[in-house]
Formats: C-alpha cells, structure tokens, sequence
C-alpha cells in the first residue's frame, strides 16, 4: 500500500493497539469496499493486535447507521466515508478521528432521463431522495447552495442507506 492509504492504515492500527491492554475483544464496524473490507480479508489487525485480542467485524449499510453503533457503545472503531460524522458530531456524537485519507468526488444530483429539470434551480419545489447524514446528503446541500437554495426549498425524500 501507498501513500494516504498506507497511513491510514497504519495510524488505525496504532489507535487500535491500545486495546489489547485494557480489553480482549475489539468490535470493529465497516462499510463495504474500501480500506476496512481490505483490512478484514488480509486480517492485517488481527495480525497486529495478536492472539490475546479477538477482533469481531460487523457489516455495515452505510456510515451514518455504523456511527450509531458506535454513538450506542456497539462497536469500538470504523470506517466511514467523509460526511457521517461531520453530520453525527452536529448531531452531537462524540467521535474521535484517528485516520483519514482524501475522498474522490464521485457523486452527482441526477434525475430520470426525460426529466425537465435541466439545473440545479430546477430541483425547486421538488422531491430529491438522499440518505440523511450521508455523503449524498452533503452533495446535495453544497450544490443547492450554490444555487441560492437549501434543503428547506426542496421535499425531501429520506432512503434507506
């Protein structure tokens, strides 16, 4: 591994380390792809944290339903995309970063083809479906806004992550 993503994991590992003295049992959550799903397969913290310290995986949906398991005390670290615990701590969880590496914009406001809506300001008045507290979410208020508009001018459609 390289760059950002080498430190990543390296900072993780570092911040898990520290459990195997005061517990035997680490509960991880994790989305699927990315750093964490890579970690799992080559099992890289079991291997660093040794055979005294269990480590248990959960799957998860999406970040904002795993920064509730760990708001709940369910899972001790995660992975997640950049805006589920921007809009977590907003909401008022305590989260502490011990990683990060720069996020691809790889999203888009999309609408059915055939649609009449031909721009941002188009969305006005209508239904825009997005998971809340995801990065979907945080695309959306960034491209309303720079459009003079907010969720409030929209209906908001609540998915499912």
């Amino acid at each position: 591994m390289r760059g950002v993503t080498g430190f990543a994991l390296l900072v993780g590992l570092a911040f898990l380390l520290p459990f195997s003295l005061a517990q035997t049992e680490v509960w991880l959550g994790y989305p699927r792809g990315g750093l964490s799903t890579l970690l799992r397969a080559e099992q890289l913290i079991e291997n660093a944290l040794g055979d005294d310290v269990r480590v248990s995986w959960t799957l998860f949906p999406a970040g904002p339903p795993l920064l509730e398991a760990m708001n709940a005390g369910a899972i001790d670290f995660g992975s997640t995309g950049d805006s589920p615990p921007v809009f977590a701590q907003a909401a008022g969880v305590p989260l502490r970063y011990v990683a990060g590496q720069r996020s691809l914009s790889d999203e888009a406001v999309i609408v059915p083809e055939g649609s009449d809506i031909r721009s941002l300001e188009g969305l006005e008045g209508k239904e825009v479906a997005y998971t809340v507290g995801s990065s979907a979410n945080y695309t959306l208020v960034k491209a309303l806004g720079s459009v003079g508009l907010s969720l409030d001018d929209i209906e908001s459609v609540p998915l499912a992550p």
